[in-house]
């Protein structure tokens, strides 16, 4: 996976035929488990699914509201992620060239998709939260991928980045919802389980803001 023309923490580089951009989109719609596939694959022997953590960073993040949750305190962020504009087109460019150097297809977002988070479909902003962290220079995918006890500071250093006064006491809260997560029901049970997170404060959610 060619990202940023540099190699991801933990992943390896594999090379497609024309640089995986030939004419149109051979490989049809990349879609969150296409993606959750290709970062697994990229992880010599994964214990966790990508799916694990994102779901952790979710109901951290998004609590009861979720895919419709709007910042505490009347904020930027929006959705599951609590995206704000910038960083949703951050990570929109992120997945955009995810997918063009493999050779998928992404739907166009509009400026008031950006702005606007919460309206935006579940498996959008799942492909967002994920294309982002898999192409940030702050996380590991193999971290991720083999290491529940560093998911803490995978989501500080990839998601939050906030101050640094404010980061042990988002770490303690970020823990505290990873702690009373259930574990993950196979997948051909449905779960019973319901949650409530705790919920950070107005001052949470700070996102990475970097250029290609």
């Amino acid at each position: 996976m060619n990202i940023n023309r540099r190699t991801i923490p933990g992943m390896r580089v594999r090379k497609f035929h024309n640089g995986g951009k030939g004419p149109g989109h051979p490989h049809g719609d990349l879609n969150t488990a296409k993606l959750d596939s290709i970062l697994s694959s990229s992880v010599d022997s994964p214990v966790f699914e990508f799916s694990e953590f994102r779901d952790l960073v979710g109901t951290h993040e998004g609590g009861i509201g979720a895919y419709s949750a709007s910042q505490i305190g009347g904020g930027p962020g929006k959705g599951r992620y609590q995206f704000d504009e910038e960083s949703a087109r951050t990570a929109y460019n992120r997945l955009k060239t995810i997918a063009t150097d493999r050779g998928y297809s992404i739907p166009e977002l509009t400026n008031e998709d950006f702005k606007n988070m919460d309206k935006v479909s579940p498996e959008i902003q799942d492909l967002l939260f994920t294309a982002n962290i898999a192409k940030s220079p702050s996380t590991s995918i193999a971290t991720i991928l083999t290491d529940k006890s560093q998911w803490d500071n995978q989501w500080l250093d990839g998601h939050w980045r906030g101050k640094d006064e404010d980061r042990e006491t988002r770490r303690a809260s970020f823990k505290h919802t990873q702690e009373n997560m259930p574990d993950p029901e196979p997948k051909d049970k449905p779960s019973n389980s319901f949650f409530l997170p705790m919920f950070p404060d107005e001052n949470t959610m700070q996102f990475i803001h970097k250029d290609f």
